[in-house]
């Protein structure tokens, strides 16, 4: 018995410890990546589908969760943090966090995305790959960080922009954030001795560039330009007259790209001559801007940051894993050097080219990737396809007599019924162009356009197009409505055929049934205005009656909290109440044609921060409200009462609809176009496309349960067309919405 119970303590003691290991083994491994997409939401699918597979084929049970911001776009961005949020109420804790680029590590280390993430960003392993510029002051202060760097080579992507353009000016875009001023520390080191002439001082005032390119021949002309924040480059002359001006410069010189966003999508496009590329973000993205560059690609990058992340994951340390430079290699774009001309043999051998050097081809066709395979395909298919054609056309030329045979009857049947059809029917039969040139002396003044248009297809060998002319019977007394049917016979080239019916009676009886139709419709909004609005108003009504009867009926068993909800409860419904009445009262002025506007000139932001202050305390307790500062100094001619109008009825909407997040109200000048948006922005529950199309209709709501009578955004569009404005809407459901009003702007500085 001894014996058999010490066999059965010891299975069971194996079971236990092949249980234990088969869990461990079983344990999934959690990598998260923090990316940031660029300012055309392009994500990098190139990075994504490398990395996984490389962490697939060598870590078992591996769950990969991709997440990419757009730090331009409070929308993308809010939709970054639910993301965020959703990995949090899972409890999925990441056991590493990878980064892609410079400003989202620096937004981790900060703490800027602390509050979603469940571990501490000094105590997790984290590998950040693809630095062009890192913050290594930040970096210094952390210990578990594996670094794998692509610093920017502006000396050899500077040489290779030269001798591929043929140009000795180049320009490059660089703001005066704390990134950009590091770049700007690295061009200035790399360029500081001969050949480089460094401009980032503007030093040189000259931007003529014939005679730049012309003086600085054997050297290489760097002018750094800041377009988000003209008035920073340091030029004596005015900062917007500056900025337009080289722009249009921008027509004869190469563009280098150190960074991508918003502002340098602008220069791009603006470029004619080939462009440079020194960063891999928005490279071959086939936008046919870039043509080549020098740095590391989406895929290395993605291999070597996975190696690093199968080494952690193995045991290792991060912070003895060494700091790594990625392998940098010459890159080409297949549609750039298509869309400039250039061969494609010519860049995948050194010497074929003005650089001398060989390039990878991104975005080649599968033609030109497997030259010899693709042609053998084509053969075997010829062949193929020959013999099925063969087969077919032999099958087809059995079945061609019934076809013809019933194409010819059906042919018949149609002419009986056309001529049926015109019976009772007044028309004009055309036989040639002579007919068409006949019409002229009964046709009214107003159509001769047409009938020059007629005659110049027909000339042309144009099918001619059906049209409405007007003749007369009676030498202009009355004047009757045809429509025109006639076509060109290629077959005849002399020949042309058709007919003239009139349809002038059946038209009148369209544009009554429009008219009745019109009408229909504005007694149904009336009608429906007048229902809900009596609804609307019982509402605030019924509250504010409920309450005042349960405060006069107190007999001191009302607590002070009570009461003071109470009398809130009774404001807010008067107020809400006060508001209706003055929605009804300004469409009943617009429905009367009885508002004017007074357009004077005013000063943007002061008038912006005074309808801030007004509607500080609509803010709840889960709603942030927001002043998204714009440009100072921006004038406009507008009524300052209806801008108030119009931003009350969209920061109204605003907190109506949003329950959580924020809403914001800024103004945003644009350079280009001289026009200023005032608009007003929510984390609200948005508007599907569907629906977007009715939300300025009279009374339209797309939740009938919700308080309002319907007519303020048709209020704010009436007042933003008054002051020549145009109002702007976008929206998204579940992610917010951006309602505004633009009008023309200038700058007083």
């Amino acid at each position: 018995m001894k014996r058999a119970a010490r066999i059965l303590l010891s299975a069971l003691f194996c079971l236990v410890i092949t249980a234990c290991g088969s869990n461990d083994m079983e344990k999934t491994c959690n990598v998260l990546v923090l990316h940031r997409m660029d300012s055309l939401y392009h994500r990098s699918s190139v990075y994504d589908r490398v990395f996984e597979k490389t962490l697939k084929d060598n870590v078992d049970n591996v769950d990969i969760r991709n997440i990419y911001e757009c730090g331009i776009d409070k929308g993308a961005y809010s939709v970054f943090i639910r993301q965020l949020e959703t990995l949090q109420s899972e409890g999925w804790t990441p056991d590493v966090i990878c980064v892609t680029d410079d400003n989202t590590l620096e937004s981790l280390l900060e703490g800027d995305y602390a509050q979603w993430l469940s571990v501490n960003v000094d105590s997790v392993p984290i590998v950040a790959a693809g630095l062009h510029s890192p913050n290594w002051g930040l970096l210094r202060d952390f210990s578990n960080i594996a670094i794998c760097t692509d610093l920017i080579d502006f000396k050899t992507n500077l040489e290779l922009a030269k001798s591929m353009s043929g140009h000795s000016v180049i320009l490059t875009e660089l703001d005066y954030d704390d990134y950009d001023l590091r770049l700007r520390e690295r061009l200035k080191s790399e360029t500081d001795l001969p050949p480089f002439v460094n401009n980032s001082d503007f030093h040189v005032r000259n931007i003529q560039i014939t005679e730049l390119n012309e003086y600085y021949k054997d050297s290489i002309f760097i002018n750094v330009f800041s377009n988000a924040s003209p008035e920073y480059n340091r030029y004596s002359d005015n900062p917007v007259s500056f900025r337009k001006r080289v722009l249009e410069n921008l027509s004869l010189t190469p563009f280098l790209m150190v960074k991508k966003d918003q502002y340098s999508d602008d220069i791009l496009n603006h470029c004619i001559t080939p462009q440079f590329s020194a960063i891999r973000e928005g490279f071959a993205d086939n936008r046919q801007r870039l043509l080549c560059g020098y740095f590391a690609s989406d895929k290395t990058v993605a291999e070597d940051q996975a190696g690093y992340v199968i080494r952690i994951l193995e045991g290792a340390s991060e912070n003895e894993l060494p700091l790594m430079s990625h392998k940098r290699n010459y890159y080409a774009d297949w549609h750039s050097m298509k869309l400039m001309g250039y061969r494609h043999r010519d860049f995948l051998k050194a010497g074929g080219n003005p650089a001398g050097v060989s390039f990878e081809i991104e975005n080649a066709p599968f033609y030109i990737q497997h030259t010899i395979g693709f042609i053998l395909l084509m053969l075997l298919s010829a062949v193929f396809f020959v013999n099925v054609i063969a087969y077919f056309s032999r099958l087809k030329f059995k079945r061609s007599a019934r076809r013809i045979d019933k194409s010819l009857m059906e042919l018949e049947r149609e002419r009986d019924m056309f001529t049926l059809a015109l019976q009772g029917t007044d028309c004009i039969i055309i036989e040639g162009p002579d007919d068409i040139v006949a019409l002229q002396r009964r046709m009214h003044p107003d159509d001769a356009d047409i009938l020059n248009g007629i005659l110049s297809e027909y000339s042309g060998g144009a099918a001619l197009k059906e049209t409405i002319i007007r003749l007369t019977e009676d030498g202009g007394k009355t004047w009757r409505r045809w429509q025109f049917r006639c076509c060109r016979d290629d077959r005849e080239h002399d020949e042309v055929s058709g007919v003239l019916i009139d349809v002038d009676e059946t038209m009148k009886f369209q544009e009554q049934m429009a008219e009745v139709e019109r009408v229909a419709e504005e007694i149904r909004q009336k009608e429906n205005f007048v229902k809900n609005i009596s609804h609307e108003i019982r509402t605030p009504l019924n509250a504010i009656v409920g309450y005042s009867q349960v405060l006069g009926m107190d007999d001191g068993s009302l607590s002070d909290q009570e009461r003071f909800e109470i009398s809130q409860d009774v404001h807010d419904s008067n107020r809400l109440l006060a508001a209706m009445i003055e929605d009804i009262l300004q469409f009943s002025r617009l429905e009367s044609g009885r508002v004017e506007v007074d357009m004077v000139e005013t000063d943007i932001s002061r008038l912006m921060f005074r309808i801030y202050n007004e509607w500080a305390s609509s803010a709840t307790h889960d709603v942030e409200f927001m002043l998204d500062h714009g440009r100072p100094g921006v004038y406009a001619m507008v009524d300052p009462q209806r801008i108030q109008v119009i931003m009350g009825q969209f920061l109204r909407n605003a907190f109506k609809f949003t329950k959580k997040g924020y809403v914001k109200l800024g103004w945003n000048y644009d350079l280009d176009n001289g026009t200023v948006l005032l608009y007003v922005e929510d984390t609200g529950c948005g508007i599907s496309e569907d629906k977007r199309k009715y939300i300025f209709n009279l009374f339209w709501k797309d939740d009938m349960f919700t308080t309002g009578v319907g007519i303020g955004l048709t209020i704010a569009k009436t007042f933003t067309e008054k002051m020549e404005g145009k109002v702007v809407v976008q929206s998204r459901r579940d992610v917010g919405s951006r309602f505004g009003s633009q009008f023309k702007a200038y700058i007083k500085l």
